[in-house]
């Protein structure tokens, strides 16, 4: 896997997007980074409004 930074505000097409899901999606667990912090999390819709306060 490449070593790349991906920046907020970073416009990137659909098509690396797809290249970085199958890249991060091929690796035996993809949902932890190499420290043990979570790359993805589990959120309602509940717990999105509430860290935005709408609810």
């Amino acid at each position: 896997m490449e070593k790349i930074a991906q920046t907020s505000n970073l416009a990137i097409s659909i098509q690396e997007i797809n290249n970085l899901m199958d890249e991060l999606l091929s690796l035996p667990n993809p949902f932890i980074y190499n420290f043990e912090k979570p790359i993805a999390i589990k959120m309602t819709k509940y717990d999105i409004e509430k860290k935005f306060s709408r609810k």
